[in-house]
């Protein structure tokens, strides 16, 4: 009977649960959670990415460098601007032959001698230009030519017509066009390859 015992031991024990333990039991209650803490996180966060994006918006030009001047220039000024990494390309007379680009600045005798790959790109883009007006072409101390190794004579500053054209000869012009802002980007890729 030794079984019959032990069950019993084993019944008491599971049944015979102290009344102090079930009325502790029906006293107790949850802690009640706080309902305050979501919305004030939510509004922290909120005044952390705030504060983030005042920081950025009034550090940034302090801390990025400042973008250059994207626009296209000028002919003129492109030319001027690049007349020191263009020296070597300077000489007192323009021999014909093959394909290139010639300028000279009218405070100068000499010329400035930039041989070219392939004319097409840029003969294409002559005429392209913005007018200009008299004052303009009076005060214009810049003139550019495009020489073909066929002989052609053009300038971008220059309305295309028959009489806008030279052979093997470098002629003298009142400009008509300030050159379009893609053969000033073509120049000044090209130059940059010097």
């Amino acid at each position: 009977m030794k079984n019959r015992e032990k069950a019993e031991i084993l019944f008491r024990g599971l049944s015979d649960i102290d009344d102090g333990f079930l009325a502790e039991a029906e006293a107790y209650s949850a802690p009640r959670r706080r309902r305050f803490l979501l919305p004030a996180g939510i509004a922290a966060a909120l005044l952390l990415c705030f504060s983030a994006a005042l920081m950025l918006r009034f550090l940034s030009p302090l801390l990025l460098p400042k973008k250059e001047n994207t626009e296209p220039q000028g002919l003129e000024q492109t030319l001027l601007s690049h007349r020191e990494q263009t020296a070597s390309l300077y000489t007192e007379q323009v021999e014909f032959g093959g394909d290139m680009l010639v300028w000279q600045f009218g405070d100068e005798e000499g010329y400035y001698v930039l041989p070219l790959d392939d004319p097409e790109p840029f003969l294409r883009l002559t005429g392209g230009g913005s007018p200009v007006s008299p004052e303009q072409s009076l005060s214009s101390e810049l003139k550019i030519w495009l020489c073909t190794r066929e002989g052609l004579v053009v300038s971008p500053q220059l309305l295309p017509s028959a009489g806008n054209t030279a052979c093997r000869t470098l002629f003298d012009y009142r400009s008509e066009l300030e050159p379009s802002p893609d053969f000033v980007n073509r120049l000044l890729h090209r130059l940059s390859r010097l």
